[in-house]
């Protein structure tokens, strides 16, 4: 299975300790639930009247208390979540990331039926030099990565009727792209 694994933060770097007021639509009313180990366990989940309901644009920390325990993982808090796209199409966006701060938004399109959300929470990684340089970390929360993918385990779950073994002769398409705008 490939994915893209990017981590976004749209406020400027030193602005920010992390992604809590960015706001974030996902066009998905499922999520591939896992176990306390966060490994698939075969069932999709509704995400309406949950703390992973992002079909309407909402901030990332507006739910974050209410995000403890979801996915199956009864200690884990933020977002760790494969959403299944109600309708994946490569041709309008299915993610959008917007930060209120910066008037940033990235619209995301990709042809992948799934897309990974995960808020960075066990992130603690030295910065780049152009970033403040080694003595500043990216802590936890402070990115969040959006990872276009397959579905996660698709061929442990043969009721899913997900075919992920390719073969020669068999082509793989994979194509995500990312569309900047300012919005005051």
């Amino acid at each position: 299975m490939v994915t893209a694994h990017v981590y976004w933060n749209l406020d400027a770097f030193q602005e920010t300790a992390n992604v809590f007021n960015h706001n974030l639509r996902i066009a998905s009313s499922k999520y591939i639930q896992g176990n306390m180990y966060l490994v698939p366990t075969g069932n999709l989940a509704p995400v309406q009247g949950t703390a992973l309901d992002f079909r309407k644009e909402r901030t990332i920390g507006s739910k974050w208390n209410d995000s403890i325990g979801y996915g199956g993982c009864s200690e884990c808090y933020g977002y760790d979540t494969p959403y299944i796209y109600d309708a994946p199409d490569a041709k309008a966006p299915n993610l959008s990331l917007y930060s209120k701060s910066s008037g940033i938004r990235m619209d995301v399109t990709t042809n992948q039926p799934v897309v990974q959300i995960y808020t960075a929470n066990w992130l603690a990684i030295p910065r780049k030099k152009v970033h403040g340089g080694p003595n500043l970390q990216y802590e936890s929360f402070s990115a969040v990565a959006i990872e276009p993918e397959g579905y996660v385990d698709a061929i442990n779950n043969p009721a899913w009727g997900v075919d992920q073994i390719y073969y020669p002769g068999r082509d793989f398409k994979w194509a995500t792209s990312y569309k900047f705008s300012v919005e005051k």
